[in-house]
């Protein structure tokens, strides 16, 4: 009787042995996974304002309202910026601006750039926006649709660089149209190359020498 009972208890070992031993290799055998599910691989940063304004041939022309301006080294100073960027259509409809100097291109293209990142969700929890100028503009949002100075923002075009944010705008603002529009115009066009250079005096006659006693 105990020798039957032995040979079983022998028996169930052995099979507990077996079955520990499969599992064991099948847990070796399978990969591991070093990296969770889901893992969103690191991408290189993204190009800054300038660089990226540069690459959109149809912001050509605020890239060099920008230059003009000479707000590009401010631009680069480490700053965070949001520009709403016309495009050069949209330029194209403001009225003097080809003629205006340094100084007035430098307060028009301030009337468009933002200090600090506005992400669209930023933008849309917004009521105002101001301006590297001082310019206030009301922020609108209903639904989706988002208003900037009554100009229409698509967020979904946004483009994100590594110092900032640029918004695409189909028309410039009315507050920035109203600032190109009544500023002076550059000296030099004001003078017009076309009018001629006055006249220089004519030199004075020396007066006639009196005539010697006699």
């Amino acid at each position: 009787m105990n020798r039957n009972i032995a040979k079983k208890l022998l028996a169930l070992s052995l099979s507990t042995a077996l079955i520990t031993g499969i599992a064991f290799a099948q847990e070796e055998e399978a990969p591991v996974n070093e990296e969770p599910m889901g893992a969103v691989e690191s991408t290189e940063a993204a190009a800054n304002l300038m660089a990226s304004l540069s690459a959109q041939p149809d912001l050509s022309s605020f890239a060099q309202l920008l230059m003009d301006a000479g707000l590009e080294a401010q631009l680069h100073d480490g700053g965070a910026y949001t520009l709403f960027a016309p495009t050069n259509a949209a330029l194209a409809d403001v009225e003097g601006l080809d003629t205006l100097g340094q100084p007035e291109l430098a307060a028009v293209a301030s009337a468009l750039v933002s200090s600090g990142a506005l992400a669209p969700d930023a933008l849309a929890t917004s009521s105002t926006v101001t301006t590297l100028d001082g310019s206030s503009y009301e922020v609108v949002a209903e639904g989706e649709s988002i208003t900037v100075d009554g100009v229409a923002i698509d967020t979904m075009s946004a483009i994100v660089t590594d110092n900032g944010v640029i918004y695409v705008l189909d028309e410039v603002f009315p507050g920035a149209s109203d600032i190109a529009s009544a500023l002076p115009l550059n000296p030099a066009e004001e003078l017009g190359t076309d009018e001629a250079a006055p006249e220089a005096p004519a030199p004075e006659e020396p007066a006639p020498e009196a005539p010697e006693a006699p």
